[in-house]
């Protein structure tokens, strides 16, 4: 009777310490297990199913070294770490990780020396190949380091070079053996950066980056591809949202065609038909951190984006099945920060890794997963249908509708654009049908608000739907 009691109690204590985790996905590992100052981390999957992982981690202001390790049973266990920067005096950070067809590994960094007499920031590279890891290489001043690998096996390294006011990507790519010779296509006195490539299967490069033609006053989200055939590059493509890009990601449809999500003050998403780009879709109106946006075989998007609704940061996870608004749930949370979301999919599997902290200076990496097969089949109460609100924008009083086909616990709020919550105007469970919620403009005091954007969230079981309101109140 003793150990029952012991066992509920271990229970008992599991739940109130650990953050739900959103349905589908897997308990998070901990791959990096330091609980040590971790910025940035990657990860790759190689064609053999192998996962990679990359992550800096810093001892102090002046000293950061780049760590390797990886797992072959899909995240479960991972091998002893490995300092990849054999480096005992610089700052090494910002790892990113790419494979190639025979699954040797690249991993580009920034390597700071603050040297005086420079910039002190350069673009590293370093090869893992079956004998093991190659000595780094160093290709220029810069920062922001980007890799990217063609279907022939081409490489490219990126980079970023005259900061902070105007400046410029540079690149070279490595064919066989042989290094081209360093390449700016655009120099001039303007800003443009690239944050993410992605290739498609005629070998074009398709860039998500930031563009300002003043020098850094209005920066804007940008698309830029390459053309492998003519070795040219095309017209910078600049999305409307200024001043919105604290960080961009971009994936292909199962056409070829590129998706983009960019944010800063809210979430965006566009993509290209063949012909044009569409209107820019709002996902979220909340604050982001780091946004990741990827493609499956059945031409489904999935997104992953950081942000705080209150006092605690967020990763949640974004889809929109047809017919519906963008639907989000919760992956995980922290009292600190969570950073530098990275998807990948294989074998009808979505991986997701992020870097996690509870407190300053204390964090890990962790990998979460999901079976894309299970996750597209929604049973009725996970689909929130008819939703509407009206009239938008309102005066006096909103109305918010929606149908559920089961009874369900609801959760319906507002809040500010601040992620604050203003309102709840249901915590309860509801039964299966047609419902409508009154909105009239006021707070938890039942004073009237400011006028402006609020934004309602919709929550049934892990699953949360949110619209933008705007509320004239004279």
């Amino acid at each position: 009777m003793k150990s029952r009691y012991t066992l509920c109690l271990v229970a008992l204590i599991f739940l109130l310490t650990n953050k739900p985790i959103a349905q589908n996905w897997t308990p998070p590992i901990n791959v990096s297990n330091a609980n040590g100052f971790i910025i940035h981390s990657d990860f790759t999957i190689d064609n053999e199913g192998v996962i990679h992982c990359v992550w800096d981690f810093k001892f102090n202001s002046n000293y950061s070294v780049i760590y390797y390790s990886f797992s072959d049973d899909e995240g479960f266990t991972w091998t002893e770490i490995v300092n990849i920067s054999q480096n005992d005096t610089n700052f090494c950070t910002s790892p990113q990780i790419v494979h190639d067809s025979q699954n040797n590994i690249y991993v580009g960094y920034d390597l700071n020396d603050y040297s005086p007499a420079t910039w002190g920031s350069y673009a590293c590279m370093v090869k893992k190949e079956n004998t093991g890891w190659n000595e780094p290489i160093i290709f220029s001043e810069g920062i922001s380091t980007q890799l990217a690998i063609d279907k022939n096996d081409r490489l490219y390294v990126f980079w970023f070079m005259r900061a902070p006011f105007y400046g410029e990507f540079y690149y070279q790519y490595l064919e066989d053996t042989t290094w081209s010779d360093v390449i700016c296509p655009f120099y001039n006195d303007e800003l443009t950066g690239i944050n993410e490539i992605i290739v498609d299967d005629s070998n074009n490069l398709h860039c998500a980056g930031y563009h300002d033609t003043t020098g850094y006053n209005n920066l804007y989200p940008m698309y830029l591809k390459y053309h492998y055939s003519t070795e040219q590059w095309g017209v910078i493509h600049d999305f409307p949202e200024k001043d919105q890009v604290r960080d961009l990601g971009i994936t292909l449809d199962t056409n070829g065609f590129p998706r983009m999500c960019w944010g800063k003050f809210g979430a965006f998403y566009s993509f290209y038909n063949g012909e044009n780009w569409a209107d820019t879709d709002t996902i979220t109106q909340a604050e982001i951190g780091k946004v990741a946006i990827k493609t499956d075989t059945s031409n489904k998007l999935h997104i992953a984006i950081t942000h705080n609704y209150s006092d605690i940061m967020q990763l949640y996870y974004y889809h929109q099945p047809v017919g519906t608004s963008w639907i989000s749930s919760v992956i995980d949370s922290a009292d600190n920060v969570i950073f530098t979301p990275e998807l990948e999919i294989f074998d009808n599997m979505l991986y997701l890794a992020y870097k996690k902290s509870e407190s300053p200076g204390l964090g890990d990496v962790f990998l979460t997963r999901q079976d894309l097969i299970t996750s597209t089949k929604y049973s009725g109460s996970e689909i929130y249908f008819n939703l509407k609100n009206y009239p938008n924008p309102f005066k006096d009083i909103m109305n918010i509708e929606f149908t559920i086909n089961e009874p369900e616990f609801v959760s319906l709020k507002i809040i500010d654009i601040n992620g604050r919550v203003i309102k709840t105007l249901i915590y309860k469970n509801l039964d299966s049908g047609k419902h409508i919620v009154k909105w009239n403009g006021t707070n938890i005091f039942d004073q009237n608000v400011h006028s402006g954007i609020y934004i309602f969230l919709l929550q049934i079981k892990d699953k949360t739907i949110e619209n933008k309101v705007i509320y004239k109140r004279y």
